[in-house]
């Protein structure tokens, strides 16, 4: 993911995410092959952390080669093994579309994310000759046209403000979150 694109959008998901009372919380979801918090951008409350299936899933997890193989094998199925426990899920971002097989909309509706206050856009979008459409010169509010042949190597481009010249270790922590949570 490349941003944030926007101060104030980023800014609000923050407040979203604090606010929230789910034990897990993404960004988006999807819903293929089965509906599952995309794990880009998790976060878990109190009760995930301390619940025996979080840990669980986690020791089970190994490294593979491909993020494909680590979607199959770990992000389709760790929303369905907390939310079987009891534990609730939630996206803060719901689906734009209403068919379970349409697609991911952080690459099928990237704009319409954006224009929700959605404040990322996946690099593979720009990278990707195939997306061509991801590189005509559309500017969300406050950032800048996406038009490149590969995304930048930080987020610098596209918010200076969340990046001071001078980076201490307190800026490295990033957003507070409530007491007991890890993003």
């Amino acid at each position: 993911m490349i941003g944030p694109l926007d101060e104030r959008a980023y800014a609000t998901l923050i407040e979203r995410l604090r606010a929230s009372d789910a034990d897990m919380v993404g960004l988006t979801e999807n819903r293929t092959p089965h509906r599952h918090l995309q794990s880009y951008f998790l976060a878990f409350g109190p009760r995930a952390l301390a619940s025996h299936a979080f840990h669980r899933a986690l020791l089970g997890m190994h490294s593979l080669p491909t993020k494909e193989l680590v979607i199959d094998a770990y992000e389709t199925s760790l929303t369905r093994q907390l939310e079987h426990t009891g534990l609730r899920a939630e996206a803060l971002f719901a689906p734009l579309y209403d068919e379970p097989r349409s697609g991911d909309d952080t690459t099928a509706r990237w704009r319409e994310l954006v224009e929700a206050g959605f404040p990322f856009v996946k690099a593979s979008l720009l990278r990707d000759p195939r997306r061509a459409a991801a590189r005509v010169p559309w500017c969300p509010r406050a950032c800048c046209p996406l038009r490149m042949a590969r995304p930048p190597d930080s987020a610098r481009h596209f918010a200076p403000a969340y990046f001071p010249a001078t980076i201490t270790p307190q800026d490295r922590r990033g957003p507070e979150l409530p007491a007991g949570w890890l993003a």
